[in-house]
């Protein structure tokens, strides 16, 4: 089933595809997620969008949070920029603080290309 998720996410069209991001694991309590990071993903600054960053770490968290079969909607998201994404990628590792029955929450550390973390993220998934 994994290898499957790992197939899907990364040949369906749409928000994932558009913005290179990539599927790399996903295990019962984690998830691993690239970010590739190009021109269209860069803000006036020539460095990686804040959005760009945040929206990597909803993906892999909310794929996280469907691991199991049932569909999640994130309810909430806070984020905590730490350094400035350097390099051609960035990595996003989500794993469960709370894996509940109809809320988890999860924490999504964003890492560049030197292995620094970038970015935390603490988010709520409904299971819908």
């Amino acid at each position: 089933m994994k290898k499957t998720i790992i197939d899907t996410m990364n040949k369906k069209e749409g928000f994932i595809y558009s913005n290179d991001y990539k599927l790399l694991e996903i295990d019962d309590d984690y998830c691993l997620f690239e970010g590739k990071i190009s021109k269209k993903s860069l803000n006036p600054y020539n460095i990686a969008h804040g959005g760009f960053i945040f929206g990597l770490a909803d993906t892999c968290a909310g794929v996280l949070a469907s691991v199991d079969g049932r569909a999640a909607v994130t309810t909430n998201g806070s984020i905590v920029y730490m350094k400035k994404a350097t390099g051609g990628k960035i990595i996003a590792r989500a794993t469960f603080l709370k894996k509940g029955i109809s809320i988890s929450n999860i924490e999504v550390e964003i890492k560049n290309d030197k292995n620094e973390v970038i970015a935390k993220v603490i988010y709520e998934y409904f299971y819908i």
